[in-house]
C-alpha cells in the first residue's frame, strides 16, 4: 500500500498525470516545457536579447591580490543594489583578497558577488555582479579604497549591462518586445515555460506542444499494475481452495475484508465532485479500466485495462480523463449567482464532493442567511462570501457575486481525481495509530499476548500437576517400602511360627 501511494503521488494532480512535450526547432537558442494546460499547436519565438545581470570591473587593477590595499588606515567599500545602501568597513592591511571575503561573507549583502578577474601578472581587478537578471539590478560603487582620490565609481567599468529579456511571440507585438527580468519564462502563453539561451537574429525558433499519449499509457499501466498487486495480495490472503475447502492465512478476516470492500468501492464507484450531466467521464470503467468479475478467471477480482477504449477516451476528451484520474481539489461553480473563493477549501478539512449552496439577500444587498450542503454557514458580508463551517463542507469557501435582493441556489463541485481519493484511502489504513492495518495488527499482537498468557498459564499449571504427582509418587514410594519391610518382617514371623509348630 505505501509502495503504490508512492507511485500514486507522481499523477496525483493534472500537471503530473496530463503530460505534454514542447519541442524546439533550434534547443540551443529556445527550449520550453509544457504543462497539462498548455494548447497544442506551435508558437513562433523570436529573442532579441537575452536577460544580464550588472557586472563592474575595477579599471585600474592592482599589483598584488595578497599585498594590503590600505596600509595606513581603515576605510570603508560602499555601493548600493536593488534600493539597498551597503557600507562594509575595510580594517587597515586587508588585501584585494581579504576586500573579497569581506563583501561576500557581509551578512548584509543583498545579493552581490566579488571575485578577482586576473589580466596578466601583476594586474589584479576586483570585480563586482549583482547576482539577479534585469535592467532594474544594477549595482553602484561609492566608495572603495583600491586607488587614490578620487574614489568612486569612475575607477570602475562596466563589463556587462543590466538588461531584461526582449521576445516576441507569435509576431506580437509587430513593434517592439516583451519584456521579462529572467530567461526562464512562464507567464506568457499559459502552460509553457520558455528558456531563452541565445538571441535567435532574423528566424524565430517554432515551439511545438504536443500531448505525450504513449507517457500517459505509461503511467496508466503503473496505476494498474500496482493497484492489482496489492488487490492480488489481499485475495491470496484470503481466498479458500475449492478443492480441499482449506482457508488462506487471513481467510474471513475482518479487517482485510474492509480494506478488500473499500479499495473495491472507490476503484468502481463515481469520481469525487464529478457530475454525471456535467463530466465527460465519471468513472474507470468509461475509461476502459474495469474490474474481471469472472468466475475461475486468474485475474478474478484484478483491474483490466482496455488499452484502445482508453486512447479513444484521450483522443475524445483528455482534459476530462485527466479530471476523473488526477483532479486536486477543483472547485466548479454550476451557477452565475457565486463562484469558488481564490482558495475555496482547507487542506485535509474540507472533504471533495457536491454541495448544494444557497442564500439569501435582503433589500440592502446582504447576505442574510446561506447554507452549504444543507448546514449554516458562516457569512462574511465585507467580502461577500460563504463559508461551510461544519461537516464535509467545513472551510469550502464561495464568494456571492449576485447581491440583488432574492435567493439563490445551485451547486458547487470540489472535484477529486481517483489518484488523489486512492492516496487518502491508503493514509487512513495505514495511519500509524488509527488506520485500519494498525488496528489489526494490535488485534493479532492481543491474540498472541493472549496465547502466550494461556501457554504461560498452562505451564505453571503442568509444572504444579508434575510437582504435586512426584510429591504423591514418593509419598507412595515410601508407603510401598514400608510395606514391602512389614511384609518381609511378617514372612519371617510366620517362617518361626512354622518352625515352632513342628
Amino acid at each position: 500500500l505505501l509502495s503504490l501511494r508512492t507511485t500514486l503521488a507522481g499523477m496525483d494532480s493534472r500537471n503530473k498525470f496530463l503530460i505534454k512535450t514542447a519541442s524546439s526547432t533550434n534547443e540551443g537558442l529556445v527550449s520550453a516545457t509544457a504543462g497539462s494546460n498548455a494548447a497544442e499547436g506551435t508558437h513562433q519565438i523570436a529573442v532579441n536579447q537575452l536577460a544580464q545581470n550588472h557586472i563592474l570591473t575595477h579599471s585600474k587593477g592592482m599589483a598584488s591580490r595578497t599585498k594590503a590595499i590600505n596600509a595606513d588606515a581603515d576605510t570603508t567599500f560602499a555601493y548600493s543594489y536593488q534600493g539597498k545602501a551597503i557600507e562594509i568597513s575595510v580594517p587597515s592591511g586587508t588585501s584585494l583578497d581579504g576586500l573579497v571575503n569581506l563583501i561576500n561573507k557581509d551578512a548584509a549583502n543583498p545579493g552581490v558577488r566579488a571575485t578577482i578577474i586576473q589580466q596578466a601578472a601583476g594586474s589584479y581587478h576586483l570585480q563586482i555582479r549583482g547576482m539577479d537578471l534585469g535592467k532594474d539590478n544594477e549595482v553602484e560603487i561609492t566608495e572603495h579604497p583600491l586607488t587614490a582620490a578620487p574614489e568612486g565609481e569612475d575607477d570602475f567599468e562596466e563589463s556587462q549591462a543590466a538588461q531584461n529579456a526582449q521576445v516576441r511571440v507569435d509576431g506580437y507585438p509587430a513593434s517592439g518586445w516583451i519584456e521579462r527580468s529572467t530567461n526562464t519564462i512562464s507567464d506568457i502563453v499559459e502552460g509553457l515555460t520558455f528558456t531563452l539561451r541565445a538571441p535567435t537574429g532574423g528566424t524565430p525558433v517554432s515551439i511545438t506542444v504536443n500531448r505525450d499519449d504513449e507517457a500517459i499509457m505509461e503511467q496508466v499501466r503503473t496505476f494498474v499494475s500496482q493497484t492489482n498487486e496489492v488487490l492480488g495480495l489481499i485475495s491470496g490472503l484470503m481466498k479458500v481452495d475449492a478443492r480441499t475447502h482449506s482457508g488462506s492465512l487471513l481467510t474471513g478476516n475482518y479487517g482485510i475484508q474492509i480494506i478488500q470492500q473499500k479499495l473495491k468501492l472507490l476503484l468502481a464507484g463515481k469520481g469525487m465532485g464529478l457530475d454525471y450531466n456535467r463530466d465527460t467521464f465519471i468513472n474507470l470503467s468509461s475509461l476502459g479500466i474495469t474490474t474481471d468479475a469472472n468466475e475461475g478467471s486468474p485475474t478474478r477480482g484484478l483491474l483490466l485495462l482496455d488499452e484502445e477504449a482508453f486512447r479513444e477516451a484521450l483522443d475524445k476528451d483528455a482534459d476530462a480523463v485527466a479530471t476523473l484520474f488526477s483532479a486536486n481539489y477543483t472547485a466548479l461553480s454550476n451557477s452565475a449567482d457565486f463562484v469558488p473563493s481564490h482558495e475555496p477549501h482547507i487542506s485535509g478539512v474540507t472533504k471533495p464532493g457536491n454541495y448544494e449552496v444557497a442564500y439569501e439577500i435582503d433589500v440592502s444587498g446582504r447576505i442574510i442567511r446561506a447554507t452549504i450542503g444543507g448546514i449554516e454557514a458562516s457569512i462574511d458580508n465585507a467580502n461577500m462570501t460563504i463559508t461551510g463551517k461544519s461537516g464535509d463542507a467545513r472551510g469550502l469557501s464561495v464568494i456571492v457575486l449576485n447581491a440583488n435582493q432574492g435567493s439563490y441556489t445551485g451547486t458547487i463541485s470540489l472535484q477529486q481525481g481517483k489518484t488523489g481519493e486512492l492516496i487518502d484511502q491508503i493514509k487512513i489504513l495505514t495511519h500509524s495509530k488509527t488506520g485500519t492495518l494498525n488496528i489489526l495488527e494490535d488485534n493479532y499482537q492481543d491474540i498472541m499476548d493472549n496465547i502466550d498468557d494461556k501457554i504461560e498459564y498452562e505451564e505453571k499449571r503442568i509444572l504444579r500437576m508434575e510437582r504435586d504427582l512426584r510429591k504423591r509418587f514418593a509419598r507412595l514410594e515410601a508407603l510401598l517400602g514400608y510395606y514391602d519391610q512389614l511384609t518381609g518382617y511378617m514372612s519371617s514371623q510366620i517362617s518361626s511360627l512354622t518352625k515352632d509348630m513342628k
